[in-house]
């Protein structure tokens, strides 16, 4: 009785992660699997207004797939600007947040950009 106790909360994550696996393994195409992957996380990450994934070749960054346009209007500006912390997460660590995009030093012509789209914090 106790083991099912104790088994029961990972059982349902379990259940969670195999419903999105094979979800994930359903797609035709990489580009309809990472257009779901976009899917879940914006459903996912509480208070999330887009979301998008960005992918680098030898030698350009591109987004294949997002939520929403602002989503990849934001991903161009980082582009064009080679700066932001899509492009940071990328090539220098793994998970960059940015609290106010308007006042961040670390991307002076990306932050003030993005922020005149309504983008203030970007993770």
């Amino acid at each position: 009785m106790l083991g099912n106790a104790v088994d029961e909360p990972y059982g349902e994550l379990a259940s969670s992660f195999a419903g999105i696996a094979r979800t994930l393994f359903s797609a035709p195409t990489v580009l309809a699997t990472l257009q779901q992957i976009v899917d879940f996380a914006f459903a996912t990450v509480e208070g999330s207004d887009v979301a998008c994934i960005s992918l680098r070749t030898a030698d350009s960054v591109f987004t294949p797939a997002y939520s929403a346009p602002l989503a990849f209007e934001i991903d161009q500006l980082q582009y064009a600007a080679r700066e932001g912390p899509c492009l940071d997460a990328i090539s220098k660590e793994p998970t960059v947040y940015a609290e106010d995009l308007a006042e961040d030093q670390r991307w002076p012509v990306f932050g003030p950009q993005a922020a005149a789209l309504g983008m203030r914090s970007l993770l």
